[in-house]
């Protein structure tokens, strides 16, 4: 079975200190023009592809370093632009406020002997929903290949020979 998640995951352990790691990620990134853009805090890097090839279903991969001298893990998790996160995460809080007020609604209306006719604005926020998620599915879809592109650039500045060659 495939198991489809809206925001993908990825874990890595590498042996380097965490400032390390940090350094080889954000090294060249605020160069304009720049394929991967990204910030960083200790403890956390955030990389995004760079202002030219951007797009609003374009991915931003969120990673937390943890570490000691020797050895740090490296959680990631692919997600859109923050501002479109809590766009959507808005949208589903919304849609789901309208569902309930539907349902209660529709089973006042009910117990009243009235047409339930609240169950069509439960109904009609259901369907925002699904539709709400294909945009999401969709999103995702057309932004795999740069999800590839920040993942290859992740591999890349982890990989023991990036490490060696500054």
């Amino acid at each position: 079975m495939v198991q489809v998640r809206m925001r993908p995951r990825l874990h890595r352990e590498v042996d380097r200190s965490e400032a390390e790691v940090r350094l080889a990620l954000t090294r060249g990134l605020g160069d304009p023009g720049a394929a991967i853009g990204g910030q960083s805090v200790p403890g956390h890097v955030d990389l995004w592809i760079g202002e030219p090839d951007r797009h609003a279903w374009s991915p931003w991969l969120s990673l937390e370093l943890r570490g000691t001298d020797a050895r740090t893990v490296v959680e990631g998790r692919f997600g859109p632009d923050p501002h479109v996160w809590t766009g959507f995460m808005a949208a589903y809080a919304v849609l789901l406020f309208g569902v309930v007020m539907g349902l209660m609604f529709g089973a006042a209306q009910a117990a009243a002997g009235e047409a339930a006719t609240g169950l069509w604005g439960a109904a009609a926020a259901l369907l925002g929903l699904g539709l709400t998620y294909a945009a999401a599915l969709t999103g995702q879809a057309l932004g795999h290949a740069q999800m590839d592109t920040l993942r290859a650039f992740l591999e890349a500045r982890l990989s023991s020979e990036s490490a060696n060659s500054d």
